[in-house]
């Protein structure tokens, strides 16, 4: 887990052999979590030349890591009426307000995100944003907005990723109650080789 640098390697080899959208996608984001924007760039920059526009998104990534605001306007822009594309893009600036302490203007983005994936069917997206936004706003103290948060995800969304995150939220939100209750019904789900959630939910409310 995290040993980004070498991973590198590995995925270099699977572009020479095989290259895919997928394959130059997860090289350039072990260069972006290697902090390594330059060789990231002309990975990205490689990518769409073989035409794989699917990586395009991946330049947001990227130029919030070197602080390139007119680049990120762009990928929005361009992501505008996409529907496989355009709430990540809207949730992901959503992330880089909150991380500059516009909490007004993440929440607006947020909005957007979530109704641009309910307008497109995309429930599972629009639940996941409205989880995205709850994580930031436990971070700025506001617990009662990350409730709501975690209350219209679940309204959307009942699956195991959604109501895992859900719980946790919540119990960093204090509502044991309420996250342990998720976590039981998690428990008949399981996922084979791990901890039960409900003991690690039961934990996370014990050291707060």
């Amino acid at each position: 887990m995290g040993r980004f640098d070498q991973a590198i390697p590995q995925f270099q080899e699977a572009i020479r052999r095989n290259p895919t959208a997928a394959s130059y996608g997860m090289l350039t984001a072990a260069f972006l979590f290697s902090e390594r924007p330059d060789e990231a760039k002309t990975t990205l920059d490689q990518a769409i030349a073989h035409g794989f526009a699917k990586d395009r998104p991946l330049y947001y990534n990227w130029a919030f890591l070197v602080d390139d605001q007119a680049t990120m306007q762009q990928v929005r822009d361009w992501s505008t009426g996409k529907p496989d594309v355009e709430g990540a893009l809207l949730d992901a600036q959503s992330y880089t307000e909150a991380f500059h302490g516009r909490l007004r203007r993440a929440r607006e983005y947020s909005r957007r995100a979530v109704e641009s994936a309910k307008q497109n069917h995309l429930t599972g997206s629009a639940a996941s944003y409205s989880l995205n936004s709850a994580v930031y706003e436990i971070e700025f103290g506001n617990v009662v907005k990350a409730r709501e948060n975690v209350a219209a995800a679940l309204a959307l969304a009942s699956d195991f990723a959604t109501k895992s995150l859900g719980a946790l939220v919540l119990a960093r939100s204090g509502d044991s109650a309420s996250a342990l209750k998720l976590a039981a019904e998690l428990e008949e789900i399981g996922i084979p080789g791990r901890p039960g959630l409900a003991s690690r939910v039961s934990s996370r409310t014990m050291i707060r």
